[in-house]
């Protein structure tokens, strides 16, 4: 079983290339392009983490023949897979692979493209986004009580055999 996540304000439809193509190479697995936060507006990143592990739950009820579970998270859902992994400690044994594609993994602090800052600044300030503000690291006064800092104490990437890291120095977002 593959589960795919999308990245901010996206939709289980930005996955369907991806979705497509595992299915061409990968013909024996079951992917699924997650639908639990295409409405995350207003949330927190641990919300939507709890949102797709409840999503994976029910998935592991209905696909029961599974052996192993692969996550591929574009940009936010990698996160928002590392924090479901809080919810889903039950299901460790069968996890196979993690695939990050450009995701924010240290946050998104400093930006080099003007717009792109003045975009967040606008969503952070007038949207009062607090997932930009999490990703910036601004959540808490303190840095180490910062969510993606506390993220990253977290030791449960061990739990998979394989882990695949890809981002390009061109991400101007990332």
């Amino acid at each position: 079983m593959i589960i795919l996540v999308h990245g901010y304000q996206g939709c289980r439809y930005d996955m369907r290339v991806m979705q497509n193509f595992l299915g061409k190479i990968l013909p024996q697995s079951v992917s699924y392009a997650s639908r639990a936060n295409e409405d995350m507006d207003d949330k927190t990143i641990q919300e939507m983490g709890k949102d797709l592990a409840e999503e994976i739950k029910q998935l592991t009820k209905i696909h029961v023949n599974y052996e192993k579970i692969s996550f591929v998270g574009h940009s936010l859902g990698g996160i928002i897979i590392r924090e479901a992994l809080t919810h889903l400690k039950s299901l460790r044994q069968h996890f196979f692979s993690y695939v990050s594609l450009s995701v924010p993994h240290l946050g998104c602090r400093k930006n080099k493209s003007m717009l792109v800052s003045l975009g967040m600044k606008y969503l952070k300030r007038f949207k009062k986004d607090v997932v930009i503000s999490q990703l910036q690291l601004d959540d808490e006064k303190d840095f180490k009580d910062t969510f993606l800092f506390r993220l990253a104490s977290r030791d449960w990437l061990h739990w998979f055999k394989n882990i695949l890291l890809v981002s390009s120095p061109q991400d101007s977002y990332v």
